[in-house]
């Protein structure tokens, strides 16, 4: 199951590796760290934390609201000790949960707000 996960890792960074011109180096460095860290066999959430930061700081205003409600979801489920408030076979519920949030939130969310993802003059 290791060796699946870290060949899938490998595939998806020789992926991005191609498109990093058309994604931007951080953008698809911070989708890397993000499909490392749900490809190992261990998810803890402060292992997504840094492909989250980049992807937070690189992506538009909707990925940002986004990623701020999965965010908050796994805040509230998962204690500062590295336990869910799940138990198991449920593990993967906080991290479903957190990513439809993110979905219903980055759908939701405007497209533009004004001041957000632009450069500084």
């Amino acid at each position: 199951m290791l060796a699946a996960g870290l060949v899938l890792a490998a595939l998806v960074g020789l992926a991005l590796l191609l498109r990093a011109d058309r994604l931007g180096p951080l953008h698809a460095c911070g989708l890397l760290l993000l499909a490392v860290s749900l490809l190992l066999p261990v998810v803890q959430p402060w292992y997504v934390l840094w492909g989250v930061v980049l992807l937070a700081a690189t992506g538009s205003a909707r990925v940002a609201a986004g990623l701020g409600a999965a965010c908050v979801v796994l805040v509230l489920l998962v204690q500062p000790s590295g336990r869910s408030v799940v138990r198991p076979p449920l593990y993967g519920v906080p991290m479903a949960l957190a990513a439809a949030a993110g979905l219903a939130v980055a759908r939701r969310h405007p497209g533009h707000v004004e001041g957000v993802g632009q450069p500084a003059p």
